[in-house]
């Protein structure tokens, strides 16, 4: 019988030759059935019933609807990856939507967002109420007269041209202001912990049939409270240092209880020029001969 001579190192060879080959198979089908399973992912994430076509905006007074609109639409112009659009009810930009909104509309207090339809996105929103008035970094014939105002939410943020007004329809505040750049709008009248401080304060003065005007932030920490409806700071004004504390308030109580300021500011409203509760315990006040 011939025998047949086998060279081992040729059988390796030939093993490891087929093993390459059925792992690039391997390799080419795995890939396959991927991007199959992506272009899938991809056709049925563009399907047209999968996609937002209506953008519903509820709550809006001042603020324009159809402007929201359209910068929700802006917003979601555009695909991820170049592959699926941004209107997919599924992935889109909820976030984003809300930043974009809130930061172009700072009237908006506070938004929601829901996709409350397979085509329908609902833009919920709640606008910042007018409280107070800015008018300026201090009192002057120009800023008084109330054409150059910003209005004020309850919490001293400025989020909108106001228009003029005749007369006096809100507290005017002068001075303050936090924050950096030039714009006005988005900036807060004070810091909210020292703007609570001073709301309060002039909501105490109140129940004393006390009306004030306008509110005064000076630079070097004082506050005046303008009693006159022309907003003068060369009478009918109230002094007080920037802390607005209880004892302030307890002095101007006592003082406008007893004789004889109690008496000439009722009869002599006119004629004051000023109260001053700067000094601690002490109130000092003068009427015009």
């Amino acid at each position: 019988m011939q025998k047949r001579r086998v060279h081992i190192g040729d059988r390796a060879r030939e093993i490891k030759k087929k093993r390459k080959s059925r792992t690039r198979r391997t390799v080419v089908l795995v890939l396959v059935g991927v991007l199959f399973v992506i272009g899938g992912i991809v056709y049925l994430q563009n399907i047209p019933k999968f996609q937002i076509t209506k953008i519903e905006v509820q709550g809006t007074h001042v603020i324009s609807p159809i402007e929201v609109e359209e910068t929700v639409r802006d917003t979601l112009v555009g695909k991820y990856a170049h592959l699926v659009p941004k209107t997919n009810a599924l992935i889109y930009p909820k976030k984003k939507v809300a930043e974009v909104v809130t930061l172009k509309y700072p009237r908006a207090e506070s938004m929601t967002v829901t996709h409350s339809a397979w085509d329908t996105l609902t833009i919920s929103i709640v606008e910042r109420e007018s409280v107070y008035l800015w008018c300026g970094d201090s009192v002057t014939s120009e800023t008084v007269n109330g054409k150059n105002c910003y209005f004020a939410d309850d919490r001293g943020f400025l989020f909108s041209k106001a228009p003029y007004f005749s007369g006096i329809v809100y507290l005017k505040m002068f001075g303050g202001l936090s924050g950096d750049g030039n714009e006005i709008v988005g900036k807060h009248i004070l810091d909210r912990e020292t703007f609570d401080k001073m709301l309060k304060f002039v909501e105490s003065v109140k129940t004393l049939d006390v009306i004030p005007h306008g509110l005064v932030f000076y630079p070097n920490g004082e506050r005046a409270l303008l009693l006159s409806t022309e907003l003068s700071e060369d009478k009918q004004k109230i002094i007080f240092t920037g802390d607005a504390t209880d004892t302030v308030l307890e002095n101007l109580t006592a003082a406008l209880a007893g004789d004889p300021l109690k008496k000439d500011f009722k009869e002599k409203f006119d004629s004051l020029r000023y109260i001053d509760l700067r000094y601690p315990n002490k109130v000092y006040y003068k009427f015009q001969d």
